[in-house]
């Protein structure tokens, strides 16, 4: 009890000072990350995740792209993509067979890149995704570009949006920093739940 005084004394006297983590509190890993449809946790039931990039993509942007799914590759044992090479069309995307189909186009909604996704809601696997890079996020700096394409492959692994300013799922991105994102340690923790 005497140590607790002296503590509080000190404390309150500034004589000491005890930092506290900034991390608020998160909710059981699995739980932040969810396709909003459903309670449970979309994610990639079948492995390797088949990728194909369109032909319009420049061969510097098909190389940053493969770096980023090579990032998230690297953060497990598990062979989790596998890249297919370079498609012609994409007008009908159930044609196509990839998991993963990753087009250039014009920006109508000002985001840096969309990813659509479909899931079965039974099952709760996300079977075919697109991810959208458009053209007016292809001059940014590459390390913005990656983490951008970083924080869609994310969607494609079944994370949802993050509400904290460091995370890579976080929605905005700073585009002036232009940093190369990674998982946050929360993240990865999440990631491995899900994966390993």
């Amino acid at each position: 009890m005497r140590r607790i005084f002296i503590l509080l004394f000190l404390l309150l006297s500034g004589c000491a000072s005890i930092k506290f983590n900034a991390e608020p509190l998160r909710p059981d890993p699995l739980m932040l990350y969810h396709l909003s449809v459903t309670m449970e946790p979309a994610h990639q039931c079948s492995l390797p995740v088949f990728y194909a990039i369109h032909e319009d993509i420049s061969d510097e942007l098909e190389q940053q792209i493969i770096r980023s799914f090579e990032y998230w590759d690297d953060l497990t044992d598990k062979n989790l993509f596998f890249y297919l090479g370079r498609i012609k069309e994409v007008k009908n995307p159930d044609l196509i067979e990839s998991d993963i189909i990753i087009v250039e186009k014009l920006n109508e909604d000002k985001q840096l890149a969309i990813t659509e996704i479909q899931w079965n809601t039974i099952t709760h696997c996300i079977f075919k995704t697109t991810i959208s890079i458009p053209k007016e996020t292809l001059h940014l700096p590459k390390s913005a570009i990656e983490a951008i394409i970083r924080h869609e492959i994310g969607h494609v692994l079944g994370f949802d949006h993050s509400n904290i300013k460091r995370d890579l799922m976080y929605p905005q991105y700073d585009t002036e920093k232009g940093e190369l994102k990674g998982l946050s340690n929360w993240e990865l923790k999440s990631f491995q739940l899900m994966y390993e």
